[in-house]
């Protein structure tokens, strides 16, 4: 016997024969899909990608006013050091009072900030930096000092500096707000007549 069995033919083993055989064509392949418009999951991709972009230059730009207001800080603490080692102490402390006055303001509301003087002032000034030295150490003169003639012969200078300091970075550690340190001069529009 032949192990083989025969290839199977029109008419054989249910292939039909003659007219009734299957017609079929060739496979055709669909066409490439066009570019545009692109599909859902590109849609959500760019959208992602623009809201992550827009993100990323928002803080990028937070950031950068941010170190620029810090340099500001920098450079005027540095200018004061200087006043005070001229021996320009007066107005050294009136400049320390009109930054922290400054920064408050724009750390905090305005109604709780800006008509505080004297005691309150400097209760104030040691609850942001968590310490009693604003009211009971060498920053006691920014209660009073900036208002009289004279500066106290026993100032440490270095002393307040780092009091400041420290409630300077106290303060400005959290993110918001970013406000300009000061105000800029408002201009004038003129309508014409």
């Amino acid at each position: 016997m032949n192990a083989q069995t025969p290839p199977a033919t029109p008419g054989s083993a249910g292939i039909p024969a003659g007219d009734n055989a299957l017609q079929l064509a060739d496979i055709h392949l669909p066409a490439q899909p066009d570019w545009w418009p692109p599909a859902p999951g590109w849609w959500l991709l760019a959208a992602l990608l623009l809201a992550a972009l827009t993100h990323g230059v928002i803080r990028a730009l937070r950031w950068r006013k941010r170190r620029r207001q810090q340099q500001m800080i920098d450079s005027t603490l540095a200018e004061l050091r200087q006043q005070f080692a001229r021996g320009e102490t007066q107005a050294a402390i009136a400049g320390l009072n009109r930054l922290l006055r400054a920064l408050a303001l724009m750390h905090f509301p305005r109604e709780e900030t800006a008509s505080l003087t004297g005691e309150q002032w400097l209760a104030f000034l040691d609850r942001g930096a968590q310490t009693h030295d604003f009211s009971q150490g060498p920053g006691r003169v920014l209660g009073e000092g900036p208002y009289q003639t004279h500066a106290p012969k026993d100032l440490d200078t270095d002393a307040l500096l780092r009091l400041t300091r420290r409630w300077i970075d106290a303060v400005t550690r959290g993110e918001e707000p970013v406000k300009p340190l000061y105000d800029a001069p408002k201009r004038r529009r003129w309508r014409a007549a």
